[in-house]
């Protein structure tokens, strides 16, 4: 990684922000932050008037989009486990706090300047929700629109789980939680990388006002790094061993029609886990 990038974000994250990591009973490996992870408003040094503006700059002129390996490194995938949020929550997160950090999370500007067609943070998250999708980013047409897998990924992704658009929309059901909340951009092989501003900022909070969560897929490898950093680097060995995850996460690749190769080359996948992915979600469901 980049000396000056890396060295940009450590500053950034300096200060009573820290990394409070706890291992949740038989959750697969996945870490959440402990309830008071998340510094009060009083005692965050970023957390008076204008500070807003002073962290969109500092990490704005992190060149995330240089390269996908960048966002994948393990050094920068440590530091997206900082605890750093422009609105800091109280204490105690809890279902209570969930609408009132829903409407701070759509206001985010927080990487304004660096995205192409502005910000526009598409999720979709209920205290109620049984079942967590974790992706990356919404792309171009889910920025029009506004609705989150509103496009062939999420038809593909509806057909994997055995659910209609009704079900597949109700937060009280499903929660969507891409790494990215807004769609960073086209690159020479596809769409950008997620911000790295997002997950610091937003992530736990939003985890720890969804108590209820079952049953968590991980599509990609960004939502992968975050979710599951002990687990192999290649995709194709995250998602073949699902079963060291089963049944509270499941590692998948994207449903993007970019990964129609990969399915092909794998079949594997069809035969054996979408089977169990369609009986784990009725089940979670029910």
């Amino acid at each position: 990684m980049n000396t000056t990038n890396h060295d940009k974000f450590l500053g950034l994250m300096n200060g009573p922000a820290k990394i409070a990591e706890r291992q949740m009973p038989g959750n697969g490996g996945m870490n959440y932050s402990n309830r008071g992870a998340v510094p009060a408003a009083a005692s965050h040094p970023r957390a008076e008037a204008g500070a807003e503006t002073g962290i969109q700059h500092t990490l704005s002129g992190i060149p995330c989009d240089a390269s996908r390996a960048f966002y994948l490194e393990p050094s920068y995938r440590s530091m997206l486990h900082f605890e750093h949020s422009p609105y800091p929550m109280k204490q105690d997160s809890s279902i209570d706090q969930l609408p009132v950090l829903l409407e701070q999370v759509r206001a985010c500007r927080i990487c304004d300047g660096a995205l192409p067609l502005g910000p526009r943070p598409v999720l979709q998250a209920g205290g109620e929700a049984r079942i967590l999708i974790a992706s990356q980013a919404p792309g171009r047409r889910v920025h029009h629109t506004g609705i989150p897998f509103d496009d062939v990924s999420g038809d593909r992704l509806r057909a994997w789980m055995g659910v209609d658009r009704k079900i597949f929309y109700d937060a009280t059901r499903i929660a969507i939680l891409p790494m990215g909340f807004c769609f960073p951009g086209t690159g020479s092989s596809g769409d950008l990388p997620p911000r790295p501003e997002c997950a610091p900022a937003w992530r736990r909070a939003l985890l720890d006002c969804m108590p209820n969560i079952r049953f968590t897929l991980l599509l990609g490898r960004y939502a992968q790094a975050w979710h599951l950093p002990d687990a192999p680097a290649k995709l194709t060995d995250v998602v073949a061993s699902w079963r060291s995850y089963w049944p509270h996460v499941l590692p998948l690749p994207h449903p993007s029609p970019r990964n129609q190769f990969w399915l092909k080359q794998n079949p594997w996948f069809a035969a054996e886990v979408l089977p169990v992915l369609k009986e784990r979600i009725a089940e979670v469901l029910a």
